[in-house]
């Protein structure tokens, strides 16, 4: 199970970086962080930051994976964790795709994508809520 978190992992980091190479490629070079324009950011600012945001969170991730391996607590728990990755990361590209449509100079009404914002916190809680039932189950 846990080489196919692994595998999941790795996916989610190529979705990532798929995701904001393809925004990147389309946005102009000021971003646009908002709908009204008010808050903007060089491109290249945008780029960085958002790789240097998906690197912190990973890094934070992993570290909490680092501890609970350490504690050798059952094998549902650290597949848990790394599905936890999965979808944060999955969360990030799904932000850096909202951010692509926000900015895309064809004009694609933002509003029909609205969901992508909201998608990730969804996913995130729902997983919480499987952390619950995987630890309620084990007891």
């Amino acid at each position: 199970m846990l080489k196919a978190v692994k595998l999941i992992k790795v996916f989610s980091v190529l979705i990532f970086l798929g995701t904001l190479s393809l925004v990147y490629a389309y946005m102009p070079i000021m971003v646009k962080l908002d709908e009204e324009g008010m808050a903007e950011i060089n491109k290249e600012n945008f780029f960085y930051s958002a790789v240097g945001i998906f690197i912190a969170v990973n890094v934070l991730i992993l570290v909490i994976q680092n501890i609970i391996n350490k504690k050798a607590i059952d094998e549902f728990l650290k597949a848990w964790i790394g599905g936890f990755t999965f979808i944060f990361n999955l969360y990030l590209s799904l932000i850096i795709g909202f951010l692509g449509v926000l900015n895309n100079p064809a004009h694609i009404p933002a509003s029909n994508y609205y969901y992508l914002n909201w998608l990730g916190p969804i996913l995130i809680l729902g997983w919480l809520v499987g952390l619950i039932f995987l630890v309620l189950k084990r007891k």
